[in-house]
């Protein structure tokens, strides 16, 4: 074999693409592109769904090919429409995305996340597909109402965000999204025979889902400021300071926070901070767990992070809380460990796979005391917590390390379009 022709599908466009928008949250891609776009045996191509008009390029030798969402107009306020009329997703991008395919004729697919569109091609392509597991909605879905929370509480709640829910986006509507990807992904991901993963949940959930499915196991690429960052070194505080980082949604944890710090001001005089990244005071989220809030001078909520504004933060927290109710392999708490926060996080999904090795503290989401229990022994403890700073460090450097995964990932290329190539011949 030449030089090894990838096509990576992505639900949203790069960061090279899309500088203009405010989004921090596909640090995946980037990170993916960053790392293969220099190595002359690759010819990367990239196609991306977009909400914004725009026309093929090539930048730094990557050739990238948008797929407007057949869902959004230049007006956009006329993006709502299809809100309104129940539609979900667009066929005619499937067309597109095959057209593309057809154009560069790849020798391997590397399709990112199964909750978009873009699984459909599953179902029409001809080159191999490896699916790089994220989350998996069929299986997230059940943990999208926490404990104490039911539907009625979301339509409730959402008469707090009327122009989210005139826009058809708040919660009750995420969560007949929610529905609708987990029915697709029921139907078609059933036909994956690829899968790239890095947690135990992961591949017991895809294998159920997908029996017949071969599963590689590749760590995730971190943003490139977390492996030149200086470490967490105990930093100097007068009070506990917890940093997490949640995106607004009913299932990201932030019950767990206000629970948590309810607990903690009961039982304990020590000054608290927590610092809430991704989130503002007005979120969605906030208005619907309004009633924990009880301690609103304990909480700074700090909005969208870039990652400098997040290492930042992470060298100057006590310690890093995770508190999802589901979760796979979090890059926020894969970037804390790499940093040497001290990190705590809720045992869900993936998530015991990646604090394996006594790198982080395990905690049950519906326990409040658990937590509070983690999080004092972290403040009273200093060697348990420098200790647990190191082992997380050296995990994190191990399973984070560039070189490895590279080759890692070019290897299951290889073994799969081999297996491709030999399958094909013998029917012949």
């Amino acid at each position: 074999m030449d030089s090894l022709k990838i096509l990576v599908l992505s639900a949203t466009a790069p960061k090279i693409i899309e500088q203009d928008h405010d989004y921090n949250g596909r640090g995946w891609i980037d990170s993916y592109i960053n790392l293969f776009s220099s190595d002359s045996s690759i010819k990367l191509f990239v196609a991306y769904h977009t909400r914004y008009p725009d026309k093929p390029k090539q930048i730094n030798n990557v050739n990238y090919y948008p797929v407007r969402d057949g869902l959004t107009y230049n007006f956009k306020p006329f993006n709502i429409i299809p809100r309104y009329l129940g539609k979900k997703e667009c066929l005619k991008d499937i067309d597109n995305f095959m057209s593309i395919l057809n154009t560069v004729q790849p020798d391997i697919v590397h399709l990112f996340g199964s909750e978009w569109c873009g699984i459909r091609l599953l179902k029409y392509c001809k080159f191999p597909i490896v699916l790089h597991l994220q989350g998996i909605v069929s299986i997230y879905n059940y943990s999208f109402l926490p404990n104490g929370t039911n539907l009625w509480n979301l339509y409730l709640n959402s008469l707090k965000v009327p122009i989210k829910t005139i826009k058809r986006i708040s919660f009750p509507f995420l969560y007949k999204n929610f529905l609708y990807i987990a029915k697709r992904e029921l139907e078609i991901l059933p036909l994956l025979k690829y899968a790239f993963g890095r947690t135990d949940w992961d591949k017991e959930s895809i294998k159920l889902i997908a029996p017949n499915c071969k599963y590689f196991y590749i760590n995730e690429i971190l943003r490139e400021p977390f492996y030149i960052a200086k470490k967490w070194n105990n930093p100097v505080n007068n009070k506990i300071t917890i940093l997490s980082t949640i995106s607004d949604s009913s299932y990201k944890g932030l019950d767990v926070i206000f629970k948590t710090i309810n607990v903690l001001k009961k039982l304990s005089k020590q000054k608290i901070e927590w610092r809430i990244g991704g989130i503002s005071d007005k979120s969605e989220s906030v208005k619907l767990y309004k009633k924990l809030h009880k301690h609103k001078e304990c909480v700074k909520f700090l909005g969208i992070l870039s990652a400098q504004d997040i290492i930042k933060e992470l060298q100057n927290a006590t310690l890093y809380l995770h508190p999802s109710h589901i979760e796979n392999s979090a890059n926020s708490i894969c970037e804390a460990q790499y940093i040497g926060t001290p990190t705590i996080a809720t045992n869900v999904g993936g998530t015991s796979s990646i604090l394996s090795n006594d790198a982080g503290i395990l905690v049950s989401p519906n326990d409040p005391y658990e937590i509070v229990s983690a999080i004092l022994k972290i403040w009273n403890d200093k060697d348990f917590a420098l200790k647990l700073s190191r082992n997380e460090i050296l995990t994190a450097e191990k399973r984070h390390d560039k070189i490895i995964i590279k080759k890692q990932t070019i290897n299951a290329y290889k073994t799969i379009i081999n297996e491709v190539i030999n399958h094909n011949n013998q029917q012949k």
